[in-house]
């Protein structure tokens, strides 16, 4: 298991040499996995020198694609790559080497549920599934199925299929006009949403031509789809300019390769859009559809793509003047993958739990490596027989819902009563009457279930207002990426969002304090995040109770009890740490209290969990 001084000499080589591609594939056999809990350090690189070069004026675009109103020169580029391990970003030497330049954080985590839709939601809101209401990849909302929509489509009742406002508000709503490259729920996803949002379509084209693809411009007006957008789609593709962008054909994989996906971003970016978010899909699938093997020469050499694609990226941005000295970017991913060599194993959930003796006739079950159980209003389910059933690691219900941020401010319309997480290798069928355990070899990675190379994850920030040359421990996830993008680039951050900007990423100077804001922000987020040691043990707890039904009334109301005083107090701290953040003056006396606070909820959950675990 690596330490973090051999990641930081590691991205150091790839900063003043430059790796080949020998080098990476001896060294990421010693880097393949991040330890899941750092203590909280951030610790610099060697600085390296750097030119500084004005931000250029933005370029004129077309009418189609050319922001109306407030100008900015400053840049945001967010490229979230899918299922995509640190291991992987070490094996493409090019996005190593952008990596080793700004701030790595090696101890970043995903949200629950793991799966792309709500990961790229909670990326590009900054908040979690309770206040998206994107909770999973396929869930029922009102009874009625939601996977990957419009964030302003309705439901057949009227209520929206998500919760809060438009997340590009935030960059509209300082005069920036925002680009979505495949980016989910902030384009139009099937061709049944071209009418609904009344996309006019064009004489002999396909309504699916005008998906994955939208601009959001300051004042409310969108564009969507490639057919509106023709500085884009006439863009040579960078790694073969005999190839245009075009439009849209197929389905994501087959749109987003790293090469589609990087020219249409540089394009908005060279055309006046100045705030890209942009999807790939993950390295493991392969160009032509399937999935690969780590380790294989098709694996090796789709990662070479994968480079080559960022290195004429990063190139053709160069040339017109766009780069790390005038330009904010992100580089992440929504959720690791679990490798199962022989297949993931799979059967259908409620037979297995009819085997087991739970009644399954009054609920309703989808979802897969997370299964949501949905009862029927005024029944009552007892899990007991859980027990019986292979394959689960976790049932969340009740205040363990609350505690790792999936309960919605309308749990009777958009939550499940239940979530069954699998064991990583797992993957159940959601309908069926066969308990028969199958491996499928077909499908060999995983996801949405709760497992450390699954939610341990990393992100990558890099640009003016950055540090440079850093390595970062602090335990941060999904959630702060947006916070920590407004308070780089606006200074601020918008009141009621999940997530913190990051201190460890800030290259401004933070307020001195006998509790380090980075330790503090740490100490919040392993309290607050659903993946912290809080949840991990409410996840814990919350199965204890569903399979033991002596001690369920008591853990369960322990446990709600807990939550409610955990709430609490991240309220009060969240508030706390946003204000020391942004650099307003904060009582050290403060802080420290809320040091200690956090820890005592801390403490008393570990005494209830150690309850749990003894009966």
């Amino acid at each position: 298991m690596p330490t973090v001084r051999q990641v930081r000499e590691f991205l150091g080589r790839f900063r003043r040499s430059g790796a080949s591609t020998a080098y990476v594939a001896a060294s990421v056999l010693l880097l393949s996995v991040i330890p899941p809990r750092f203590a909280s350090t951030v610790e610099r690189l060697p600085v390296a020198p750097s030119s500084s070069q004005p931000a250029p004026k933005q370029p004129v675009a077309d009418g189609n694609t050319l922001a109306k109103g407030k100008r900015s020169n400053r840049r945001v580029v967010v490229i979230a790559m899918d299922n995509t391990h640190l291991s992987d970003v070490l094996q493409m030497p090019a996005l190593a080497a952008m990596l080793g330049r700004g701030t790595l954080l090696a101890n970043h985590h995903t949200g629950l549920i793991s799966f792309t839709h709500p990961d790229y939601t909670t990326i590009g809101s900054g908040n979690y599934p309770s206040r998206t209401g994107i909770i999973s990849q396929s869930q029922l909302d009102g009874g009625q199925p939601v996977t990957f929509s419009y964030w302003k489509d309705l439901l057949p009742n009227g209520q929206p299929t998500h919760l809060g406002a438009p997340p590009w508000r935030a960059w509209t709503s300082h005069g920036m006009a925002v680009g979505a490259v495949g980016w989910a729920d902030w384009e139009l996803e099937s061709a049944s949403e071209v009418a609904k949002n009344h996309v006019p379509v064009a004489p002999g084209r396909s309504p699916s031509t005008y998906l994955g693809y939208a601009i959001h411009y300051p004042g409310g007006r969108t564009v969507f789809g490639l057919p509106n957008m023709p500085s884009v789609s006439a863009t040579p593709l960078l790694g073969d300019p005999t190839s245009k962008v075009g439009t849209f054909s197929g389905g994501w994989d087959s749109n987003f390769g790293p090469d589609r996906s990087l020219t249409s971003t540089a394009a908005l970016l060279t055309h006046g859009v100045p705030v890209v978010y942009d999807y790939i899909r993950s390295v493991h699938s392969a160009p032509g559809g399937g999935t690969l093997v780590p380790g294989t020469a098709a694996y090796a050499s789709n990662l070479s793509h994968y480079n080559t694609a960022f290195a004429d990226f990063f190139a053709a941005l160069a040339r017109k003047g766009i780069n790390r000295n005038n330009t904010d970017f992100v580089f992440t991913t929504d959720e690791g993958d679990h490798f199962s060599p022989g297949g993931e194993l799979g059967a259908s959930l409620p037979a297995l739990m009819t085997k087991a003796g739970i009644d399954t006739s009054t609920l309703t079950i989808t979802g897969t490596s997370a299964a949501l159980l949905y009862a029927k209003a005024g029944s009552a389910v007892s899990l007991a027989g859980l027990s019986a059933v292979p394959g689960w690691h976790y049932l969340a219900s009740g205040p363990a819902l609350r505690a790792i941020h999936v309960q919605t401010r309308d749990p009777a319309l958009y939550d499940p009563t239940a979530i069954l997480f699998s064991e990583p290798s797992w993957y159940y069928g959601s309908t069926g009457t066969s308990t028969s355990i199958t491996a499928d070899p077909n499908y060999l990675w995983n996801h949405g279930t709760v497992s450390t190379g699954i939610n341990t994850i990393w992100a990558g920030f890099t640009g003016p207002g950055i540090r440079s040359n850093t390595v970062s421990t602090e335990w941060t996830d999904s959630a702060d990426v947006l916070p920590t993008l407004e308070q780089i680039v606006f200074g601020q951050v918008q009141p009621g969002l999940s997530g913190l900007a990051i201190p460890g990423v800030l290259s401004s100077a933070l307020p001195r304090s006998a509790v380090p804001l980075s330790t503090l922000s740490t100490e919040f987020k392993r309290l607050d995040a659903p993946v912290g040691p809080f949840g991990l043990a409410s996840l814990q707890i919350s199965s204890t109770a569903a399979v033991d039904p002596g001690s369920a009334s008591t853990l369960s109301s322990s446990l709600a009890n807990l939550v409610d005083q955990r709430n609490a107090v991240v309220a009060n701290v969240h508030r706390t740490l946003r204000l020391a953040i942004s650099g307003q003056a904060v009582r050290p006396s403060v802080l420290e209290q809320a040091s200690r606070s956090m820890a005592s909820v801390q403490r008393q959950m570990r005494i209830l969990q150690m309850r749990a675990v003894i009966r």
